[in-house]
């Protein structure tokens, strides 16, 4: 099958995936931890824990070393340092045929790496009932680490696998390393085979994958079998996420249409009963927030799929909000095909043409990858807020309750100096405005200097980016044909586009 493109991005999407199979899989989160992050971290590995068939006592020593290891970045953590997306801390789990790896990297100070790496070298030099006897020892002495007994989760962690702790050190610059830690649990030590690699080896491949994650600077990477409880638990933790940080909505919706589409409309190429096997990550670059998924899809398949993200991508976005309506309304459109909806919703919503390949995998399979941006909000913008008096208006622009109203009367001594301050807002506002904005104007009366800075206003307005509109509301009483023409030649003067409001 022919690439429709040759986008880096969807070969990446292959490449990151094709190793999966059905019995494995793998998240990865990348960026600040906080104690939300690393709560809604251990809530979405336990959901895929839950799903795989190992045993409780397993599942239990796993979900206590995630733990360990959460702790053991956010003991270390210091925000002051971060500087840069290659410094962000990294958690990984994985699941991996008959054991699982537990990987986290985080920032320390280089002159804790001699400190760090001499109780990593004790405690892997230890038998196991040496191990617990050193345990005691340091719980009565509580010498072995300052930051608050990390030294005894390590070890612990070394207890609860059964295995020697994996480790390395990347220096970062004069200042300061990276620390990678993985921990290794097998189901059982019989099932395990030499097939199923070494965790040195497995680290370093999570080095060179961290490699990739910080060039391409992906921040949630999840592969493995799609399912409704966890794709519930994927999209909590985005979010929460969006809590955290400024996180577009839409980019949320538009993710929301993604993990569906593995779930509902995936093949697998293998029986898998945990779900449909795909991948989804979510990358920040420069302005925007790049989502990419993929998903087996049978060859059969491939040319009505392509039709109609083809016909999408072509539509002009006015007539394509018309396309959307009449499919959701065709009631001769059954469940199956109605599943188009979502490739339109995520036209609109990103409002740009999205990027799709077809891999060939065998004669009846194919990988499915699909990728698309959002422009992210760089700035949440407070809002303005003037308080009416005697001779000024009330001014109350609120882009988080989508209010911009001004009200009352405008007479100030000096109309310059109180509309500055709005004009800045303005100009500040319109780099990244909401996709509509409506000002309400209902003035009893402005004198001269006002509209003098009212114009100025509206001219503003109209270096709004092409994708977004302003309406200016601009109320008048009922008996009050002055306020009226007034708004009349304004409206004449700009493109803006005013409606005239009677009361």
């Amino acid at each position: 099958m022919e690439n429709i493109c040759d986008n880096e991005q969807m070969n990446l999407a292959y490449d990151l995936f094709k190793d999966v199979h059905e019995d494995n899989f793998e998240y990865i989160y990348r960026g600040i931890f906080t104690q939300n992050i690393t709560d809604d971290i251990l809530s979405l590995a336990e959901i895929n824990l839950n799903k795989v068939e190992d045993g409780a006592k397993i599942k239990k020593r796993i979900y206590f070393i995630m733990v360990e290891c959460l702790q053991n970045i956010t003991r270390h953590q210091d925000e002051s340092i971060i500087k840069s997306s290659e410094e962000n801390g990294i958690f990984v789990i994985q699941k991996k045929k008959s054991r699982y790896f537990i990987t986290t990297g985080n920032l320390i100070p280089i002159e804790k790496v001699v400190i760090i790496r001499s109780q990593l070298e004790k405690i892997n030099s230890l038998a196991p009932d040496k191990l617990k006897v050193y345990y005691k020892e340091i719980l009565e002495s509580g010498t072995l680490s300052d930051k608050g007994g990390a030294g005894l989760g390590l070890i612990e962690m070394a207890r609860k696998s059964g295995n020697k702790l994996s480790f390395d050190f990347k220096p970062i610059n004069d200042n300061y390393s990276f620390f990678y830690l993985t921990t290794e649990v097998p189901f059982a030590q019989e099932a395990v085979s030499e097939d199923d690699g070494h965790i040195d080896y497995s680290l370093a491949d999570i080095i060179k994958y961290h490699e990739i994650l910080n060039k391409e600077n992906i921040l949630i990477n999840f592969k493995g079998a799609f399912n409704q409880d966890n794709l519930l638990s994927l999209l909590s933790f985005v979010e929460g996420q969006m809590k955290e940080s400024v996180f577009s909505i839409k980019a949320f919706n538009i993710m929301v249409e993604m993990l569906q589409n593995i779930v509902k409309h995936g093949d697998n190429i293998v029986p898998s009963e945990y779900g449909n096997l795909g991948i989804f990550f979510l990358s920040d670059v420069n302005k925007e927030y790049i989502l990419t998924a993929g998903n087996y899809i049978k060859n059969d398949k491939i040319q009505p799929l392509q039709k109609k993200l083809e016909h999408v991508n072509d539509l002009p976005l006015h007539e394509l909000d018309k396309f959307y309506d009449t499919t959701l309304l065709n009631p001769e459109i059954d469940d199956a095909k109605r599943s188009g909806l979502g490739i339109i919703d995520m036209r609109l919503k990103s409002e740009q043409k999205f990027d799709f390949n077809f891999h060939t995998v065998n004669n009846e399979y194919s990988f499915f990858s699909i990728k698309t941006g959002i422009k992210k909000i760089t700035k949440i913008h407070l809002p303005i807020i003037i308080e009416e008096t005697k001779d000024t208006p009330t001014v109350r622009f609120d882009p988080e309750n989508n209010e911009f109203l001004v009200n009352g009367k405008s007479l100030p001594e000096n109309a310059l100096e109180f509309y500055e301050p709005i004009m800045d807002w303005t100009n500040n506002y319109l780099n990244n405005p909401l996709p509509k904005t409506i000002f309400e104007f209902q003035l009893d009366y402005f004198n001269t200097a006002s509209a003098k800075q009212l114009i100025k206003f509206f001219l503003l307005l109209e270096k709004l980016p092409v994708k977004s509109e302003a309406l200016v509301k601009w109320y008048h009483k009922k008996y009050d044909s002055d306020m009226l023409t007034q708004g009349i030649r304004f409206s004449k003067l700009v493109t803006v586009k005013f409606e005239f409001i009677e009361y």
